[in-house]
């Protein structure tokens, strides 16, 4: 068997697409509880305050990840208080909700959140 041919060396070895990273900050795991509180317009010019909590999935210096039980809807301005375990204290800032999606078989959300403050 001699050499290949450059045809043969590209279906063989297709370069590999590169995928830009987004990300400005790094991600770091997190837990435990994040609540947020949001208005909800309702019909004509009622606004109805809904709250909740989540499960910090992960964080960085530019948002986090969190996993609920509620739809939050992409958009939406929350203000949430995120806890820091290693200082056993809870930051307030507003956030806003970037993306969700359904968890696959779990009945829970997926959001991702930007921090305004």
């Amino acid at each position: 068997m001699g050499e290949l041919t450059a045809q043969e060396r590209r279906t063989i070895v297709k370069p590999m697409r590169k995928v830009k990273n987004r990300r400005k900050h790094a991600r770091l795991p997190g837990t435990g509880t994040v609540t947020y509180r949001c208005s909800v317009p309702r019909r004509g010019d009622r606004l109805i305050t809904m709250s909740g909590q989540g499960r910090l999935q992960n964080m960085s210096g530019g948002g986090l990840r969190l996993l609920t039980e509620a739809r939050l809807a992409p958009k939406q301005l929350l203000a949430i208080t995120v806890p820091m375990p290693q200082q056993e204290i809870s930051i307030p800032t507003l956030a806003y909700v970037q993306w969700t999606r359904p968890v696959r078989g779990t009945g829970h959300y997926a959001a991702g959140l930007s921090f305004l403050v």
